[in-house]
């Protein structure tokens, strides 16, 4: 910048609400252009806008509306681009599919609004024992489902076990009062030869029934 350079400072607004600062320098700006200046301020206020109301459009089709964990759809569509990628490089790739003991039952003694603070503090502790790359889903009522990204078979069982203790070892503070729960895990390791994203998860949830035939509140691998 010279002595003669000008800059100008425009606020990019769009209804009220400030979503930033467009700045232009330049020894040819004229005070003269700052109509022209102000157009192109709108514009591109609202297409920041625009783009970042997309980007949350697209995260609330993929997330939970009651626990934030990604959704059914969430976990589908970008679990199959890890499938691919663990295939094209030769990478481990683990499934945990997990319920809670007894759901029903549960919810008919306590009633589903405990049953939902449940679920989401289950959520929570789920996420505290992952990595952030790894994906974790509330794949259907109070089943969820990880996704352990380059998680080996050994890694897969290890997780499984920690959430399992987890749970099991510390109560839940609810509306309820301090509420023991239990859940049974299934662990499913990607074959190298070959998986779909949904013969993995179907392997994982085959033994997630396995688990819960043995009398729950335990791992089973398959």
């Amino acid at each position: 910048m010279t002595a003669d350079t000008r800059l100008f400072l425009m606020p990019l607004v769009v209804k009220e609400q400030a979503v930033g600062v467009l700045a232009i320098w330049g020894e040819d700006v004229l005070e003269d252009d700052l109509s022209v200046l102000s157009t192109f301020a709108s514009q591109t206020a609202a297409a920041i806008h625009n783009a970042r109301l997309y980007e949350e459009i697209q995260r609330l089709a993929s997330t939970d509306d009651l626990t934030g964990l990604l959704n059914h759809r969430g976990l589908f569509e970008r679990g199959r681009d890890e499938v691919e990628r663990a295939l094209r490089f030769g990478r481990p790739l683990s499934a945990i599919m997990m319920d809670i003991d007894y759901f029903k039952k549960f919810n008919d003694l306590y009633s589903h609004i405990v049953g939902n603070e449940i679920l989401v503090m289950l959520g929570q502790r789920c996420r505290q024992s992952v990595r952030d790359l790894d994906m974790v889903a509330r794949y259907g009522g109070d089943e969820i489902c990880i996704l352990l990204i380059e998680g080996d078979a050994v890694t897969a069982v290890r997780v499984a076990e920690r959430i399992r203790r987890s749970v099991a070892d510390t109560p839940f503070e609810c509306s309820a009062g301090q509420t023991q729960v239990t859940v049974s895990l299934g662990v499913a390791t990607m074959n190298p030869t070959g998986d779909s994203l949904e013969q993995l998860i179907e392997r994982a949830d085959r033994a997630l029934n396995h688990a819960k035939r043995q009398g729950r509140n335990r791992v089973v691998v398959r």
